[in-house]
C-alpha cells in the first residue's frame, strides 16, 4: 500500500509539470538610443492584446484590434519608435496596419473587407454589394425587407460592415456557415 502511494504522488507530481502552462512574459520600455528615445520589447507566449496595450500609450494613439488579440506572439526587438515596433509586430503576425485619423487599425490581411460609397441606394443593391465583397454564396432577402441607406466604407471588414448595415437598416440575419445568409426585418 505505501510503494503504491508513493508511486501515485511521484506520478502526480510529474503529471503536474508536464502539463503546466507556459509562462508569459513582456515587457515594454524606453531608453536612450543614438538617434533619441529607443522603444524595447520583449514579449515570450504574451497576448498580442497585452502587447498592443503596452505599445498604445507610446504611440499617442488609439490601437483598434479587428482580429483575434488572444493569440500568443513571441515578439523582440529594439525599435526607433513605438511605430515602429507595432509595423513589425503587425508584419510577423500577418496584419494589416493603416492609419484613421487618431487611431491605429490593426486587421487580418486575409479577411475579406468592404468599400462602399453610396447615397439614398436601395437595401437590395447595397446587400447585393456586400454579397459580392463578402464572398456569401447564397443571400435570401425576404420579400418584406425594403428601404434605402446612405454609407460610405473604405476596407472595413465583412463583420463589421454587415452589423452596422443590418443594424441601421433595421434587419436582421441568419447566418449559416457563410454560404447562406437569411435577410428580414427585425421584430
Amino acid at each position: 500500500m505505501k510503494r503504491f502511494v508513493v508511486t501515485f504522488v511521484a506520478t502526480l507530481c510529474l503529471t503536474s509539470v508536464a502539463f503546466a502552462a507556459p509562462r508569459s512574459l513582456m515587457g515594454v520600455s524606453q531608453r536612450p538610443g543614438r538617434r533619441g528615445t529607443e522603444v524595447v520589447v520583449h514579449a515570450e507566449q504574451a497576448s498580442l492584446k497585452s502587447i498592443l496595450s503596452a505599445l498604445e500609450p507610446l504611440t499617442g494613439k488609439k490601437i483598434v484590434a479587428q482580429t483575434n488579440t488572444r493569440r500568443l506572439v513571441d515578439f523582440d526587438g529594439v525599435f526607433a519608435s513605438a511605430t515602429d515596433a507595432l509595423e513589425r509586430l503587425a508584419r510577423e503576425c500577418h496584419l494589416a496596419l493603416s492609419a484613421r485619423g487618431r487611431e491605429l487599425i490593426l486587421r487580418d490581411v486575409h479577411e475579406a473587407t468592404v468599400t462602399l460609397d453610396v447615397k439614398d441606394a436601395d437595401v437590395h443593391d447595397i446587400l447585393a454589394s456586400l454579397k459580392k465583397q463578402c464572398g456569401i454564396r447564397n443571400l435570401i432577402i425576404d420579400s418584406n425587407v425594403q428601404g434605402s441607406g446612405t454609407f460610405l466604407f473604405t476596407n472595413l471588414p465583412c463583420e463589421t460592415a454587415l452589423k452596422t448595415v443590418f443594424s441601421t437598416l433595421g434587419l436582421s440575419a441568419e447566418f449559416e456557415s457563410g454560404s447562406l445568409v437569411h435577410v428580414a426585418e427585425r421584430k
